[in-house]
């Protein structure tokens, strides 16, 4: 199943198969609940 990154992204420029797979694999989808921080103070 094709993200919606790879998606969006082939709208602007085509990605060949493999390309779309590429990106696809090197990327995790992560979910966060309402009101969780990404980062606390002090952290980069």
């Amino acid at each position: 199943m094709q993200n919606k990154f790879v998606n969006y992204f082939s709208k602007i420029s085509p990605l060949s198969k493999d390309e779309a797979e590429a990106i696809s694999n090197s990327m995790q989808t992560k979910t966060f609940q309402k009101e969780d921080f990404l980062l606390k103070e002090g952290q980069i």
